[in-house]
């Protein structure tokens, strides 16, 4: 399967779009992610890593991932 065929069925969004990528990740390697990141369009983009994390940011840092949703994300999110 290519990895970048969802970028190419979505090439833009209309939608901001938040990576949460953890540094120690083997299953999506954060170098692979940021490379992935930069293809589709969106009015907002944020690529976020978490320094002590593998593959499931929200469990291995869910302290800073909870904070990050509800003080980042949420208030951004609203329509304005």
């Amino acid at each position: 399967m290519d990895p970048y065929s969802r970028c190419r069925q979505a090439p833009s969004l209309d939608v901001s779009i938040y990576f949460t990528l953890g540094k120690h990740d083997h299953e999506a390697p954060s170098i692979l992610a940021e490379r992935y990141f930069k293809i589709p369009e969106a009015p907002h983009k944020e690529l976020l890593l978490f320094e002590n994390s593998a593959h499931l940011t929200n469990l291995e840092e869910n302290e800073k991932f909870n904070d990050l949703l509800i003080n980042h994300i949420l208030p951004s999110s609203y329509l304005k």
